[in-house]
């Protein structure tokens, strides 16, 4: 027994220096703690999970990256932050968001829709639309249009919109939308004028 403590502390404190370098205790016990209810959501055991420290590691190769920083972030989050993307639904190209403009492919000859001035949306006229805060889209009275929680696209009223699945988004209502390279940004491009 006192071998398989000290084999269990080696183990640990393995996994935690080469799989976690820039990560914090702290965040490397919520990866565990993830990898752990996904592990007994499939089916695992209490045990079987202690004795296979890669469950973990695999676990957090699988869902965690690093930003720009050296960061370590949700691969989902990591994906939210970059700056263009163009929309797809089972239509094809819809409209794209680049360079801080919206366009709509649908709208006629002029395709500019709005663009967005830091983080906040307007249209052609200068009207706001919405803005963007964390990962959040406020439309212009504060209320809250849509937010990213774990994975998931969720509307003000807590109801599930979409989840994000790499660059598509799959609804329930069988609207699915690709945004390749997805962003705050073009997310909330997609929510706001579409």
């Amino acid at each position: 027994m006192k071998n398989y403590l000290i084999l269990s502390t080696i183990i640990f404190f393995y996994c935690n220096s080469s799989y976690s370098q820039n990560i914090s205790n702290e965040q490397w016990q919520k990866v565990r703690q993830e990898a752990y209810l996904e592990y007994i959501q499939n089916g695992g055991t209490t045990d079987g999970f202690r004795r296979d420290p890669s469950i973990a590691q695999d676990y957090y190769k699988r869902n965690y990256g690093f930003d720009n920083g050296g960061n370590v972030q949700r691969k989902e989050i990591l994906q939210a932050r970059r700056g263009s993307g163009t929309i797809y639904t089972g239509f094809g190209a819809v409209g794209k968001y680049s360079n801080g403009v919206v366009y709509n492919y649908q709208s006629g000859l002029n395709p500019q829709v709005g663009f967005n001035r830091g983080s906040t949306f307007y249209d052609n006229n200068n009207n706001c639309i919405g803005y963007v805060n964390g990962y959040t889209i406020y439309n212009c009275s504060n209320q809250v249009i849509a937010k990213i929680n774990n994975g998931s696209v969720i509307d003000g009223q807590g109801n599930l919109l979409y989840k994000i699945n790499g660059e598509n988004l799959i609804s329930f209502n069988g609207q699915n939308v690709t945004i390749v390279d997805v962003s705050m940004n073009s997310l909330a491009a997609f929510l706001l004028f579409f």
